[in-house]
C-alpha cells in the first residue's frame, strides 16, 4: 500500500493561512517514516509552497494519489475525494446545520471523516483534547486588545504606548509580536499612561489554556506590569485621576472565580467548589460587577460559560456602574467569543480586519465600528488562533506527528472494528476514536448525531406553532435540564414527541454532548394554558426519561433559571439565542442590501431567519458573517424554470411567517404567488409592476398582504413624504408645492474624479436609467422631457438644507405626476416634482458621452476595434468632444491603446471601463442623499400664513456596509416586521406604505437605527 500524505489548500476563511503539517514536520516524515507528502499550492500559507518543495514534498493540485488528506477547517463539499480519509476540524459533532451538508457528503462518498476535537489522549473521552489551540487565542486576543485600547484612547484625545501595537496577524511570528510588546512596555515605564486612565488594570477571567496565554501575552510588556490580586484593586482605584508612579505600570489581575459568583447567602467571600457551582449554578449569585468590574481598565474573558450560568457582566450593571461614576472600562476583550454570552456586550462577533465596534451602554446596542463614539469598546474576534498561523501550525504538526504513520498506513476499506490498533488493524486508538463516518456510515460513538440533527429540525418547525404571548408574562414556562446518554438511546425525541403532542412549545437552550458519555440539554418548555397544564406535560416528560433505563437519564426542573436573577421562572433568559422560536422568516436573495436586512431580523433571537441565494456558498457566507445561532442558508434557485428548487422555495415559503424578497423585480410576481398559496406575508423594495398589481385581488380574497416599495426610493420617500403632508392638513394646511430629490453618490472626499461618481452596481444600469423620459408639474403646468433630453435637462439645486452644503444638480425622475395623487394633493400642488440628485458637472458629462455614441447599446463595436484607442478613433472622440468631455476620457484611460475593448457594443465596453475605473476602494464611502421641500398654505388661520419645510435625510457607509444597502435593507426588513405585528391593519392585497400605521410604525423603527429625517420650517 503507497503511503501517501495530502495537505490541502484552506478555503474556509481567507484569514486561515494555518497549516496542518510545517515544512519541518513534511521532511520528518519523508526521512524518517519514508512517508510521501502531498501539498496543494497556497500563495496565503504561512509556509511558502518553495518551503514544502525544499522539505521534500510535491506541489500539486492533485490529492488523489494520497492515503489520507490532512486540512485545519471544513474542506467544502465540492473537493471531497470519494473513499479518502480526511482529517480537519469538521464542526458536526453537535449535528451544526451549518454542516450538515458536508457530513452528508462524506457518508454519501464513503470518506472516512477523523475531527481534531475528538483527538483525545488514548482515545478516551473523558481524556483531555490533544489538539486545541486555546492559548493562541489567548495571546492574540491580549495583542489586539491592548491595540484596541491604544486607537480607544486616541478617540478620547490621549496618546499612548498601546496606540504602536499592531493587529496580531500583522506580525511576522509571535516572537515580533512579544518584541513589540517589551518596547510598548518600556515607554510606558518612561513616559507613563494619562492620569485619567491611570491606574490601568487589565482584569483576566479564566484559569485554562485560553486565560495562560492571555497572560503569557501581558507578561511581555516586562518591567511596568505588576500582578496584583483581587483585594488590591480598590486601592488602586483611589488614585485614579492622579499623578504618581502608577501612571508607569500596568497593572493585571487573573479573577478567581469566588470574585465571580459567591453562594446565596454568604455575608463575606467563601472558597467557591467549582464543581458544585458547575452543577448546581441557581445557588451562586453573581457579584463580578461590583468587585471587579469598577476597577478594570480592559477586561479578557477567557472562561468556559455556557447559559446555565449567570452572566459576568451586563449592559444593566455597567450602565449602573457608569452612572455611579465608576467609567473606568475602556474595552472588553471577548476572547472566548461567546456572542450574547457572559459579557453582554458582545452582540457580534467581529472580523480579524474590523476587529472592534463601540457598544452605547445607555441604549445597550452598538453604536459604531472602530474606536469612535460613546460607550465601551468590544472585541469579539472568533479565529483568533488564525493571527498567529505559524506557531498555530507548529502546535498543529507536534500534536499529530506521532499518528501520521499510523494513519497512513490504516485501511480505510476495512471494516471499522478492525481498523484500530487494539483489533490488529493499523489506526492509533486517538484516531480511532475520533473517527465520525466510515464505509458510509456513522461509527457507534457518533450514532448521536441522526437524533441530535431531527431535533433541531423539529425546533426550526416551532415556529409556525409558537406561543403568541411573550413567554416573560406566560406562567406555564420553565427550563429543565435532561442528562444521560439522550440521543443514544433516542430520549431526547422522545421527549420532544410528548411535548408536541400536548402542543407544547420548546426550544434547545443549550447542549452539552460527548461520544459515549452522558450528555445534557436544557430545554425550555412553554404551555400557554399556565402552570397546571404545564405540569401535566413535565409529568408525561418524567414518565418518558424514566421508561428507558439504559439511557441513565434524569430530569431536574429549573425554576429559577434566569441567568443570575432567581427570582422568576423565566427572566431575561427568554431572550436568549434560541430561547424559543416563535417566527421563521424567509429572506430570498443574499445580495448588498440583504445583510442589514439579515442583521436587523435576526437580533431577535425567537426568530428564526432563513437566508435562500442560488449562487453556491452566497448564503451561507453571509449567514457566517453574522455568527447568529438562528441564521440558516439555503442554496436553491427561485427561478421557477428550475422544478426542484422552486419547489422547495415554494416549501420553504408556505412553512415561514414573513418573506422579504430582495430579489430582482422581475422575478417577484412568481415568489408572490407562491407566498399567496401559502398565505405568507411579503415584502419588497421595488415598485409595483403590471404584473405584481394583477395579483392584488387574489392576495386579498387570500387575506395576505404584499407590501412594495420598501426601500429607500420608493420607501422612504413615501413614509417620510406622507407623514409631513399628514402633519400638515391636520394642522388645517395645503400642500401648494412638491419636491422630492433623492440620490445615492460617493461621499464628497471619495468623489475625487472628473465624474464625481463611483459605481456600486452596474453602469450600464446607470446608463439605462438616464435614458428614461420624465413627467413632471411645474407653475401648474405639465413639463414633459423627452428620453433624448433627460440629461440636459439637468439644473442646479438651488434650494434646501443640501443645496446650502454641497454643489448638486438635479434631474427629473420619471413620472412624478401620480404621487400627486398617491399623496392626496394632486388637486391643490402647482407643483409635483420627483428628482435624482448627481453632483454637478454628472450630467453634462454623461450628455456628451451619449452623443458620442459612447451609452450606444445597440449598435456592434466598430469593425476592426479591439482595444480603446482604436475604438476613439474610429468615434472620432478627440475632434468631437467637449474640452471637459476629452479631460474625462482620458483621466478614465479612453485613449490607452493597452486596454482592451469588454463586451459587443459601446454601452457595454464603456460600462466595463468605467466599472473599473469608477469603482469603490476598501477604504472609501458612499452617501445617500434624500430632501422633501413642501410649501404649505394655511388659508382659514387668522394670518392666512404660509410656509416652507424641508426634510433631509444624509446616511453615509461605513466599512462593510453601504449606505444604499442600510437604507433599503433595513427599510425592507422594518416593513416586514410591521406585517407581522398582525394588527389588521394591511388585511390583504398589493400595497404600498401608504397606511399611517405602516408608515408611522417604519419611521420611528428606522430612528432607532439612526436613519432620522431633519425637518425645518420657516415662514413665506
Amino acid at each position: 500500500m503507497r503511503r501517501t500524505i495530502g495537505v490541502v489548500r484552506e478555503a474556509y476563511s481567507k484569514w486561515e493561512r494555518r497549516a496542518p503539517l510545517t515544512p519541518e514536520h513534511v521532511a520528518t516524515l519523508i526521512s524518517r517514516h519514508n512517508i510521501e507528502v502531498l501539498v496543494q499550492p497556497s500563495s496565503k500559507r504561512v509556509f511558502l509552497d518553495r518551503e514544502y518543495l525544499a522539505a521534500g514534498a510535491t506541489i500539486t493540485e492533485d490529492l488523489s494519489s494520497a492515503s489520507a488528506i490532512l486540512g485545519v477547517k471544513q474542506v467544502p463539499v465540492d473537493a471531497l475525494l470519494p473513499g479518502k480519509t480526511y482529517v480537519m476540524f469538521s464542526h458536526t459533532v453537535k449535528a451544526q446545520p451549518e454542516n450538515m451538508r458536508l457530513l452528508d457528503a462524506c457518508l454519501e462518498r464513503r470518506i472516512r471523516l477523523i475531527d481534531y476535537e475528538c483527538v483525545r489522549r488514548e482515545g478516551k473521552t473523558s481524556a483531555p483534547r490533544l489538539i486545541a489551540f486555546g492559548e493562541f487565542a489567548g495571546k492574540s486576543g491580549l495583542i489586539n486588545g491592548l491595540r484596541g485600547v491604544g486607537e480607544r484612547l486616541l478617540s478620547l484625545g490621549h496618546s499612548t504606548p498601546f496606540l504602536s501595537i499592531g493587529a496580531t496577524y500583522s506580525y511576522p511570528d509571535y516572537k515580533a509580536a512579544c518584541d513589540a510588546l517589551a518596547r510598548v512596555g518600556e515607554r510606558v515605564q518612561a513616559y507613563g499612561l494619562p492620569a485619567e486612565h491611570a491606574p490601568f488594570v487589565v482584569g483576566i477571567v479564566g484559569t485554562g489554556n485560553v486565560s495562560r496565554g492571555v497572560q503569557h501575552a501581558l507578561r511581555q510588556l516586562g518591567g511596568c506590569l505588576e500582578m496584583v490580586a483581587p483585594h488590591e484593586l480598590p486601592a488602586l482605584s483611589r488614585l485614579a485621576g492622579t499623578t504618581g508612579e502608577h501612571q508607569h505600570k500596568v497593572y493585571g489581575c487573573v479573577v478567581p472565580l469566588e470574585y465571580q459568583v459567591q453562594p446565596l447567602g454568604a455575608s463575606s467571600h467563601v472558597a467557591v467548589d467549582r464543581e458544585e457551582y458547575y452543577a448546581c449554578p441557581e445557588k451562586y449569585r453573581p457579584i463580578f460587577h461590583e468587585e471587579i468590574a469598577p476597577h478594570l481598565s480592559l477586561l479578557a474573558t477567557a472562561m468556559y460559560w455556557d447559559r446555565r450560568f449567570p452572566k459576568l457582566l451586563t449592559a444593566a450593571q455597567l450602565a449602573h456602574l457608569r452612572a455611579a461614576g465608576h467609567a473606568r472600562l475602556v474595552g472588553v476583550a471577548d476572547i472566548t467569543c461567546d456572542v450574547d454570552g457572559a459579557v453582554e456586550m458582545l452582540v457580534r462577533s467581529s472580523s480579524v480586519e474590523e476587529p472592534f465596534y463601540m457598544y452605547d451602554v445607555e441604549r445597550r446596542q452598538e453604536c459604531a465600528r472602530g474606536s469612535e463614539g460613546d460607550g465601551v469598546l468590544v472585541m469579539g474576534v472568533d479565529i483568533l488562533p488564525a493571527e498567529l498561523p505559524r506557531e498555530a501550525s507548529e502546535h498543529f504538526g507536534e500534536a499529530l506527528l506521532p499518528f501520521v504513520d499510523g494513519l497512513v498506513s490504516s485501511d480505510p476499506t476495512e471494516p471499522f472494528e478492525r481498523q484500530a490498533m487494539s483489533a490488529g488493524g493499523k489506526l492509533p486508538a486517538e484516531l480511532w476514536a475520533a473517527t465520525i463516518t466510515a464505509n458510509g456510515q456513522l461509527t457507534p460513538s457518533f450514532q448521536f448525531i441522526p437524533a441530535m440533527r431531527r431535533a433541531n429540525e423539529r425546533q426550526s418547525c416551532q415556529s409556525k406553532h409558537a406561543p403568541t404571548s411573550d413567554p416573560l408574562l406566560l406562567q406555564g414556562s420553565t427550563v429543565v435540564a435532561i442528562k444521560g446518554h439522550l440521543f443514544d438511546f433516542g430520549v431526547i425525541n422522545a421527549v420532544l414527541d410528548v411535548v408536541e403532542a400536548a402542543s407544547a412549545h420548546f426550544a434547545i437552550i443549550e447542549t452539552s454532548v460527548t461520544p459515549l458519555m452522558p450528555s445534557t440539554v436544557l430545554l425550555q418548555l412553554t404551555v400557554e394554558q399556565g402552570r397546571g397544564a404545564l405540569d401535566e406535560v413535565l409529568s408525561d416528560v418524567r414518565d418518558v426519561v424514566a421508561a428507558n433505563p439504559d439511557a441513565r437519564a434524569s430530569i431536574q426542573e429549573l425554576p429559577d433559571f434566569c441567568e443570575g436573577v432567581y427570582d422568576r421562572t423565566l427572566s431575561r433568559a427568554s431572550k436568549r439565542p434560541a430561547s424559543h422560536a416563535r417566527r421563521h422568516v424567509v429572506v430570498m436573495g443574499a445580495g448588498m442590501c440583504a445583510k442589514p436586512a439579515v442583521e436587523f431580523l435576526s437580533r431577535d433571537r425567537s426568530t428564526m431567519v432563513t437566508v435562500v441565494s442560488s449562487l453556491d456558498g452566497e448564503a451561507a457566507a453571509l449567514c457566517k458573517s453574522l455568527r447568529r445561532p438562528n441564521l440558516a442558508a439555503v442554496s436553491k434557485s427561485a427561478a421557477p424554470a428550475d422544478r426542484d428548487d422552486w419547489a422547495a422555495v415554494c416549501d420553504l415559503i408556505a412553512s415561514a411567517d414573513g418573506v422579504l424578497s430582495l430579489l430582482p423585480a422581475g422575478m417577484h410576481p412568481a415568489i408572490a404567488t407562491a407566498c399567496v398559496r401559502g398565505r405568507t406575508p411579503l415584502v419588497t423594495a421595488s415598485y409595483i409592476s403590471e404584473e405584481m398589481a394583477a395579483l392584488h385581488e387574489k392576495a386579498e380574497a387570500a387575506g395576505v398582504p404584499l407590501l412594495c416599495e420598501m426601500g429607500l426610493d420608493p420607501g422612504m420617500d413615501h413614509m417620510s413624504a406622507l407623514r409631513i403632508i399628514a402633519d400638515a392638513q391636520a394642522r388645517g394646511g395645503t400642500v401648494t408645492s412638491f419636491s422630492s430629490v433623492c440620490g445615492g453618490l460617493p461621499a464628497p472626499e471619495c468623489a475625487d474624479n472628473p465624474l464625481m461618481y463611483k459605481f456600486s452596481w452596474s453602469p450600464a444600469g446607470v446608463m439605462a436609467a438616464a435614458e428614461n423620459s420624465a413627467t413632471y408639474r411645474r407653475a401648474g403646468e405639465v413639463v414633459r422631457v423627452a428620453a433624448n433630453e433627460l440629461l440636459r435637462s439637468a439644473e442646479p439645486l438651488r434650494q434646501g438644507r443640501l443645496a446650502r452644503v454641497l454643489n448638486l444638480e438635479v434631474l427629473p425622475n420619471r413620472d412624478s405626476l401620480p404621487y400627486g395623487v398617491l399623496y392626496g394633493i394632486d388637486d391643490t400642488a402647482a407643483d409635483v416634482f420627483r428628482g435624482t440628485l448627481r453632483y454637478a458637472g454628472w450630467s453634462s458629462l454623461m450628455a456628451d458621452f451619449k452623443e458620442l455614441g459612447l451609452t450606444d447599446a445597440t449598435s456592434p463595436l466598430p469593425q476592426g476595434a479591439e482595444d480603446w484607442k482604436q475604438l476613439s478613433a474610429a468615434l472620432r472622440i478627440e475632434s468631437r468632444s467637449s474640452a471637459a468631455a476629452l479631460e474625462c476620457l482620458r483621466w478614465l484611460g479612453a485613449f490607452d491603446e493597452a486596454r482592451p475593448l469588454v463586451g459587443s457594443s459601446p454601452r457595454a465596453a464603456f460600462s466595463a471601463l468605467l466599472q473599473e475605473r469608477l469603482a469603490y476602494g476598501p477604504a472609501e464611502r458612499d452617501a445617500v442623499f434624500m430632501e422633501h421641500t413642501l410649501e404649505v398654505s394655511f388659508p382659514t388661520a387668522s394670518d392666512r400664513r404660509k410656509e416652507r419645510i424641508s426634510s433631509s435625510l444624509v446616511v453615509y457607509g461605513t466599512p462593510g456596509e453601504t449606505a444604499m444597502s442600510k437604507t433599503v435593507g433595513l427599510t425592507a426588513a422594518i416593513g416586514l416586521t410591521c406585517l407581522m405585528r398582525g394588527d389588521g391593519t394591511l388585511r390583504g392585497g398589493v400595497f404600498t406604505p401608504t397606511h399611517p400605521a405602516v408608515y408611522q410604525y417604519c419611521l420611528d423603527a428606522l430612528n432607532n437605527e439612526g436613519l432620522s429625517f431633519v425637518e425645518h420650517t420657516s415662514s413665506l
